[in-house]
Protein backbone atom coordinates (compact mmCIF):
# COMPACT_ATOMS: atom_id res chain seq x y z
CA UNK A 1 0.00 0.00 0.00
CA UNK A 2 1.29 3.22 -1.26
CA UNK A 3 1.76 6.04 1.86
CA UNK A 4 1.90 9.64 1.89
CA UNK A 5 4.34 11.20 4.48
CA UNK A 6 5.06 14.61 5.51
CA UNK A 7 8.50 16.23 7.40
CA UNK A 8 8.57 19.05 8.77
CA UNK A 9 11.12 20.99 9.73
CA UNK A 10 11.87 21.45 13.53
CA UNK A 11 13.88 24.38 15.03
CA UNK A 12 14.84 27.87 13.30
CA UNK A 13 11.96 29.33 15.63
CA UNK A 14 9.26 27.42 14.01
CA UNK A 15 6.65 26.11 15.93
CA UNK A 16 6.13 22.72 14.30
CA UNK A 17 4.17 21.35 16.78
CA UNK A 18 1.20 24.01 15.93
CA UNK A 19 1.64 24.10 12.05
CA UNK A 20 1.54 20.23 12.03
CA UNK A 21 -1.32 20.18 14.13
CA UNK A 22 -2.92 22.67 11.89
CA UNK A 23 -2.14 20.96 8.56
CA UNK A 24 -3.68 17.48 9.95
CA UNK A 25 -6.81 19.71 11.22
CA UNK A 26 -7.38 20.29 8.10
CA UNK A 27 -9.81 17.81 6.30
CA UNK A 28 -7.43 17.80 3.11
CA UNK A 29 -4.52 17.42 4.73
CA UNK A 30 -5.47 14.69 7.45
CA UNK A 31 -6.79 12.99 4.17
CA UNK A 32 -3.41 13.70 2.61
CA UNK A 33 -1.17 12.09 5.13
CA UNK A 34 -0.52 8.98 6.34
CA UNK A 35 3.07 9.47 7.78
CA UNK A 36 4.19 12.01 10.04
CA UNK A 37 7.78 13.22 10.16
CA UNK A 38 9.99 15.29 11.64
CA UNK A 39 13.89 16.63 10.46
CA UNK A 40 16.30 17.47 11.90
CA UNK A 41 17.27 15.93 14.81
CA UNK A 42 19.58 16.81 17.82
CA UNK A 43 23.24 17.40 17.38
CA UNK A 44 22.84 17.41 13.32
CA UNK A 45 23.96 21.17 12.84
CA UNK A 46 24.99 21.72 16.25
CA UNK A 47 28.29 20.53 17.98
CA UNK A 48 28.27 18.92 21.26
CA UNK A 49 24.98 18.44 21.49
CA UNK A 50 23.44 15.51 23.55
CA UNK A 51 22.44 13.10 21.09
CA UNK A 52 19.57 11.16 23.68
CA UNK A 53 17.71 14.80 23.77
CA UNK A 54 14.70 13.75 21.50
CA UNK A 55 11.83 15.47 22.81
CA UNK A 56 10.61 16.39 19.63
CA UNK A 57 10.03 12.92 18.60
CA UNK A 58 8.34 12.33 21.66
CA UNK A 59 5.72 15.56 20.50
CA UNK A 60 5.81 13.85 16.80
CA UNK A 61 4.88 10.71 18.92
CA UNK A 62 1.80 12.66 19.98
CA UNK A 63 0.46 14.20 17.23
CA UNK A 64 0.21 10.92 15.07
CA UNK A 65 -1.54 9.30 18.07
CA UNK A 66 -4.03 12.70 18.21
CA UNK A 67 -4.65 12.31 14.56
CA UNK A 68 -4.77 8.24 13.87
CA UNK A 69 -1.43 8.60 11.71
CA UNK A 70 1.53 6.67 11.28
CA UNK A 71 5.40 8.14 12.31
CA UNK A 72 8.73 8.00 11.04
CA UNK A 73 11.79 9.30 11.61
CA UNK A 74 13.69 10.57 8.31
CA UNK A 75 17.09 11.53 7.36
CA UNK A 76 18.68 11.01 10.57
CA UNK A 77 22.24 11.43 10.40
CA UNK A 78 24.83 13.59 11.44
CA UNK A 79 27.88 15.61 9.16
CA UNK A 80 31.33 14.79 9.47
CA UNK A 81 32.33 18.30 7.99
CA UNK A 82 36.05 18.29 10.27
CA UNK A 83 34.63 21.51 12.25
CA UNK A 84 34.97 21.36 16.24
CA UNK A 85 32.80 18.47 17.26
CA UNK A 86 31.60 17.33 13.73
CA UNK A 87 33.86 14.95 13.44
CA UNK A 88 33.92 11.05 12.32
CA UNK A 89 34.17 10.48 16.36
CA UNK A 90 30.87 12.59 16.69
CA UNK A 91 29.42 10.82 14.05
CA UNK A 92 29.79 7.53 16.15
CA UNK A 93 28.46 9.12 19.25
CA UNK A 94 25.32 10.77 17.34
CA UNK A 95 24.57 6.37 16.23
CA UNK A 96 25.05 4.99 19.18
CA UNK A 97 23.40 7.52 21.02
CA UNK A 98 20.58 9.02 19.11
CA UNK A 99 19.92 5.43 17.17
CA UNK A 100 19.95 3.89 20.83
CA UNK A 101 17.18 6.48 22.09
CA UNK A 102 14.91 6.32 19.26
CA UNK A 103 14.49 2.50 19.21
CA UNK A 104 14.09 2.73 23.10
CA UNK A 105 11.63 5.48 22.31
CA UNK A 106 9.91 4.06 19.30
CA UNK A 107 9.94 0.68 20.52
CA UNK A 108 8.01 1.81 23.87
CA UNK A 109 5.58 3.88 21.79
CA UNK A 110 4.78 0.89 19.39
CA UNK A 111 4.02 -1.57 21.86
CA UNK A 112 1.85 0.87 23.56
CA UNK A 113 0.21 2.43 20.20
CA UNK A 114 0.12 0.26 17.44
CA UNK A 115 -1.97 2.29 15.02
CA UNK A 116 0.19 5.15 15.50
CA UNK A 117 3.55 3.01 14.96
CA UNK A 118 6.81 4.25 13.84
CA UNK A 119 7.25 2.34 10.70
CA UNK A 120 10.45 3.83 9.04
CA UNK A 121 13.78 5.46 10.13
CA UNK A 122 16.09 6.25 7.77
CA UNK A 123 19.76 7.15 7.74
CA UNK A 124 20.16 10.59 5.66
CA UNK A 125 23.20 9.53 3.33
CA UNK A 126 24.66 5.88 2.32
CA UNK A 127 28.14 7.98 1.00
CA UNK A 128 28.89 11.11 1.23
CA UNK A 129 28.09 13.16 -1.71
CA UNK A 130 31.35 14.77 -1.89
CA UNK A 131 34.08 14.28 1.46
CA UNK A 132 35.49 17.39 3.02
CA UNK A 133 34.08 19.39 0.34
CA UNK A 134 33.65 23.17 0.79
CA UNK A 135 29.84 23.59 -0.48
CA UNK A 136 27.19 26.27 1.29
CA UNK A 137 26.07 24.42 3.73
CA UNK A 138 29.22 22.84 3.99
CA UNK A 139 27.21 19.62 6.27
CA UNK A 140 25.04 18.89 3.40
CA UNK A 141 27.75 16.77 1.44
CA UNK A 142 29.42 14.78 4.37
CA UNK A 143 25.96 13.14 6.00
CA UNK A 144 27.20 9.87 4.57
CA UNK A 145 29.00 6.78 6.62
CA UNK A 146 31.25 6.21 4.06
CA UNK A 147 33.68 8.50 2.41
CA UNK A 148 33.34 10.01 -1.29
CA UNK A 149 37.18 10.03 -2.20
CA UNK A 150 40.09 8.17 -0.97
CA UNK A 151 40.51 6.17 0.76
CA UNK A 152 36.98 5.48 -0.33
CA UNK A 153 35.98 3.71 2.99
CA UNK A 154 33.72 3.30 5.87
CA UNK A 155 33.50 6.27 8.46
CA UNK A 156 34.27 5.36 11.96
CA UNK A 157 30.71 4.87 12.79
CA UNK A 158 29.54 2.57 9.60
CA UNK A 159 30.01 -0.78 11.92
CA UNK A 160 27.97 0.65 14.55
CA UNK A 161 25.70 1.94 12.66
CA UNK A 162 25.40 -1.40 11.15
CA UNK A 163 25.09 -2.87 15.16
CA UNK A 164 22.23 -0.52 15.75
CA UNK A 165 20.17 -1.06 12.84
CA UNK A 166 20.53 -4.70 13.76
CA UNK A 167 18.83 -4.44 16.64
CA UNK A 168 15.49 -3.18 15.59
CA UNK A 169 13.10 -5.92 15.04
Amino acid sequence: MLKTGENLCVGGGNDWNTCFRDILADPWGNDSIDVVATDPYPGTWCCGSNYRDWGALDTLLQIACDFGKEAATMETGFSTFDEPDNDQDNQDDFVNDALDEILTKTGTHNRQYPASAVQLTSWHELKDACTGCWTFPRQEPNFGIMMSNPPWGAKLAYDDLRYQVSRWQ
